[in-house]
């Protein structure tokens, strides 16, 4: 297979190398392969900055991520794609490029302005998290991706979003809870938009975000989730509901109506009686 325009939605070309731009998926990787008179390509992840697979002539295939560190540009190897997963190499990269980023946010908190307010608002947010870490991530093997994505837009960034998250407390959690009760959720929506956000933060724990930490969540409840609706019979509708059945071809069924009409019993046991 050759690589041509419609494999790719952006192209570029260097000195012997061909740079495509796609979202890397398993079945992309395996069928991918070197354009002959070319000694490699590499096809960059749309969904991970800088996150790549690098084709050689030879048929090796070779995870990379290139960045950004003091100004110097830098390639770090991954793995051989032979040996390791698209998912677990592009989780690699995004806990690098996160590391990376924690590494500078650190580095701007020893410094201060010229009125010597400290620069403690570089250290990353919840809604960076979300947007540059985690929906990466959850794309890359979640087919329901795009609900998380929506649940993020609609109803956790607007509350939670601008909050340094090794600085969230249980309290700020709880706001969030109230928030979305304001916002007349149903319960079950609220408890999704809770199991995002905890996930979120146990990836971000998982990578080493520092600060960051899951005991925020001990304590915190998800809603009673229940969707039952009890309805009763008035006056009227029970004696239309007794009439009707009296015209059934089952002799049984007028009884066994009447009897849990006027016990209140459960039907498995008036039917369960001798």
């Amino acid at each position: 297979m050759k690589v041509g325009p419609r494999l790719s939605t952006r192209h570029k070309k260097t000195k012997g190398r061909t740079m495509v731009v796609r979202v890397l998926t398993d079945e992309l990787v395996l069928a991918l392969e070197c354009p002959l008179g070319k000694s490699h390509i590499e096809v960059f992840d749309a969904e991970v900055k800088g996150f790549y697979l690098d084709v050689l002539c030879s048929g090796r295939k070779t995870y990379r991520l290139r960045f950004k560190q003091d100004g110097l540009k830098k390639l770090q190897t991954l793995g051989d794609a032979a040996n390791l997963s698209l998912l677990i190499a592009r989780a690699m990269a995004i806990k690098n490029l996160l590391l990376l980023n924690s590494a500078n946010a650190s580095s701007n908190l020893l410094q201060t302005s010229s009125s010597g307010v400290s620069r403690s608002d570089k250290r990353i947010n919840i809604n960076d998290f979300l947007q540059l870490q985690y929906v990466p991530y959850v794309r890359s093997y979640k087919k329901s991706w795009s609900s998380d994505e929506s649940m993020i837009r609609l109803h956790v960034a607007p509350t939670m979003g601008k909050l340094i998250m090794s600085k969230v407390t249980p309290l700020d959690i709880a706001g969030f809870i109230e928030e979305l009760k304001h916002k007349q959720l149903a319960p079950g929506t609220i408890n999704r938009a809770l199991v995002l956000l905890q996930y979120a933060f146990k990836l971000a724990q998982r990578w080493s975000v520092p600060g960051v930490s899951l005991q925020v969540w001990n304590g915190i409840r998800h809603l009673k989730n229940d969707n039952r609706i009890e309805r009763y019979l008035s006056a009227d509708q029970s004696l239309h509901l007794l009439q009707a059945v009296r015209e059934s071809h089952n002799p049984l069924l007028p009884l066994i109506v009447a009897l849990l009409i006027y016990t209140g019993a459960r039907k498995r046991e008036v039917l369960d009686l001798k």
